[in-house]
């Protein structure tokens, strides 16, 4: 058995104290279109990343955390256990001030353990703002509707979150589930995430076709 770590990014300050060689500082940053694969070992943690520094944008993202080979759930072997698309946490000397997480996509098929799409940590972290994202994660749960979590600090006023999954549990019908081919990541007629979406600035999705008219879809590809 192989376990596997987090496979996501971490971006964020290289320091405590701003002090000394190496101690750089990250801030106004936009990370966008890429597409993250969860492995197929035996994770403990998965998410895209983590963001501990302030003014970055995360936009048209797509995280698939398939697990095994068929879209049946995937129990693993660790107790203990946690899925979340991202990590917002709080930073020196630099406060992680000014968030945004706009038209991202999630599928996993883990069975149990927590369950979150953004998980937020620290009392000085604040103005994160979560939109037009999508999560299915069919097999998780009493956490299917624990969209936002925050810890360590942190309260509901850190962050707004609108016209995004509503409960991880339900179907956003993409053309294939699980999602495979980047094709298949595209909403299907029915889905929730057609004309759900809220304006943002976010104005092409992952495939570089335009967002521009007169509604928004959620997720990271367009119908």
């Amino acid at each position: 058995v192989t376990e596997v770590g987090d496979c996501g990014m971490v971006i964020g300050n290289g320091g405590s104290d701003g002090t000394g060689i190496g101690k750089e500082r990250v801030r106004n940053g936009i990370v966008e279109n890429n597409y993250t694969y969860g492995c197929r070992g035996e994770p403990k943690v998965l998410s895209f990343g983590s963001f501990n520094c302030p003014n970055m944008t995360v936009r048209n993202n797509i995280a698939d955390f398939l697990l095994g080979t068929t879209s049946a759930s995937y129990p693993g072997i660790y107790g203990s256990r946690e899925t979340v698309f991202c990590y917002v946490g709080d930073s020196t000397p630099d406060p992680t001030v000014g968030v945004r997480i706009y038209n991202n996509s999630l599928y996993c098929n883990i069975d149990n353990g927590t369950a979150f799409f953004v998980k937020i940590s620290g009392a000085s972290t604040a103005q994160v703002d979560i939109k037009n994202n999508i999560s299915y994660q069919p097999y998780i749960g009493y956490w299917a509707d624990k969209f936002v979590y925050v810890d360590n600090g942190a309260t509901v006023a850190a962050y707004t979150a609108s016209n995004n999954t509503v409960n991880q549990n339900t179907n956003p019908n993409f053309t294939a589930t699980p999602p495979v081919t980047l094709a298949d990541w595209k909403p299907a007629t029915g889905s929730y995430a057609i004309n759900a979406g809220t304006t943002v600035p976010v104005l092409r999705d992952f495939n570089n076709a335009s967002r521009y008219g007169a509604t928004y879809d959620m997720g990271a590809i367009l119908p």
